[in-house]
């Protein structure tokens, strides 16, 4: 004969038992799906990081290498995550920091430099981000270019390539 596992419970409580397997399947499934996308936004960016690094070693080959020493570069990295994490946007210290590369290479160094780092959404603009954050605070992570897609409209990203271009790098975001 076969046994019900639900067979001696009430009605009710056999649709409270379903509610909270299903809630902790979904709960699951929720960071196994978090946990995958972390994964790949950390393969992304590793992957340009790694193009970012295999373009350096050609730019070096040819005789270009970054002005900015590895703490240097480290420091604006910290300047980027300060003007993007959060509410609001400080663009005039990304321009800062963009203003400070000199060359292809240092663009390069600094997205390699830069690697993975996790983002903090603003609460008042992206509620549902922000809470998903508060949950998982490596919820939302890449490098350089994933933030700058975050963070800056199409408009901010041209304007960064404009500052880029005027110093003669052809590196685009």
């Amino acid at each position: 004969m076969k046994k019900n596992f639900f067979s001696n419970e009430p009605g009710v409580f056999k649709g409270i038992q379903g509610t909270i397997i299903v809630a902790a399947v979904a709960v699951g499934g929720y960071f196994f799906y978090q946990e995958w996308k972390k994964n790949q936004e950390e393969k992304e960016a590793n992957t340009a990081a790694d193009a970012a690094a295999k373009h350096l070693r050609d730019l070096a080959a040819q005789g270009i290498v970054p002005t900015h020493n590895a703490s240097q570069l480290e420091i604006y990295s910290q300047q980027l995550v300060e003007a993007m994490t959060g509410c609001g946007t400080d663009e005039d210290s990304i321009h800062r920091v963009m203003k400070q590369m000199v060359n292809d290479a240092d663009v390069a160094a600094l997205i390699v430099q830069f690697g993975v780092r996790y983002y903090q959404p603003c609460a008042w603009t992206s509620p549902v981000s922000f809470a998903i954050w508060e949950v998982n605070d490596q919820a939302y992570g890449g490098g350089l270019p994933i933030w700058f897609g975050y963070d800056l409209g199409d408009s901010e990203i041209e304007e960064i390539n404009d500052i880029l271009a005027s110093k003669g790098i052809t590196y685009k975001f």
